[in-house]
């Protein structure tokens, strides 16, 4: 018996009745057309779905790397741009010349008295002048070594001298500086002797007290007026004194 032709309804692909699928389409045989159509609709949905979330994805993921590139570009930009900032504001703190009231100068003298003490200590060497107390073998990492092995330690005192005190004197102004009275005891000598001289003065509603070479102590007594550069607070010295040239 010879089978009859069917045309599907859906893309008029003519078929062979025993077949259950269109051979074009692969559209059921038993579906209807409203069902069929249904279904693609929701395929085609899905795939608009599918298409979006995939370029959302991507559109963030090149948000995302713009952003890290932004931010990596402004770091290697922000660097040399600060430091060119900084030298130009040591630049600018160098060229102009500040002057303020001087409010005092005050200098101070040192003499450091020390005295000779017994102090004990121990090493692999026994040092020179020094009095050996006791030997021991102990553990020694010689270099290149895995494993310590023994060699002889030297326990040992020495005498050396030490600042045991120091005497002080103060002055101001065109006061000469001037040591203290020194009195040494038994067992005592003199040491190293110092002079520290300072200016005084207010800056940004702030009393001052800078250390200053003998050089410029003197001359701002002589003429009442600090003159300086001030290079930054952040610095152990942000004030750098100005003498006059004349």
């Amino acid at each position: 018996m010879e089978h009859s032709n069917r045309i599907c309804p859906y893309c008029s692909q003519q078929n062979d009745d025993s077949i259950q699928s269109c051979s074009n389409c692969s559209a059921p045989r038993a579906e209807n057309l409203a069902r069929y159509h249904d279904v693609q609709v929701l395929e085609n949905l899905l795939e608009l779905r599918d298409n979006k979330e995939a370029a959302d994805r991507t559109r963030e993921a090149r948000i995302k790397d713009l952003a890290r590139y932004t931010i990596i570009v402004l770091l290697i930009a922000w660097i040399p741009i600060m430091l060119i900032g900084i030298a130009i504001a040591n630049g600018l703190s160098r060229i102009i010349v500040k002057e303020v009231p001087l409010q005092s100068a005050a200098w101070e003298t040192n003499i450091h008295v020390e005295t000779l003490k017994t102090f004990r200590d121990s090493g692999w060497t026994l040092p020179e002048n020094a009095r050996l107390i006791r030997t021991a073998l102990e553990n020694y990492q010689y270099p290149d070594d895995y494993a310590a092995s023994k060699k002889t330690k030297y326990y040992y005192e020495y005498d050396a001298w030490t600042v045991n005190r120091t005497v002080h004197k103060t002055g101001k102004n065109n006061t000469p500086p001037t040591y203290g009275e020194l009195k040494l005891q038994d067992n005592e000598r003199e040491g190293s002797r110092s002079i520290s001289y300072y200016l005084i003065f207010d800056y940004k509603d702030k009393r001052e007290k800078i250390p200053c070479t003998e050089a410029a102590y003197y001359e701002c007594v002589k003429t009442g007026v600090v003159r300086f550069h001030y290079v930054s607070s952040n610095t152990p010295s942000p004030f750098i004194f100005v003498l006059n040239e004349s």
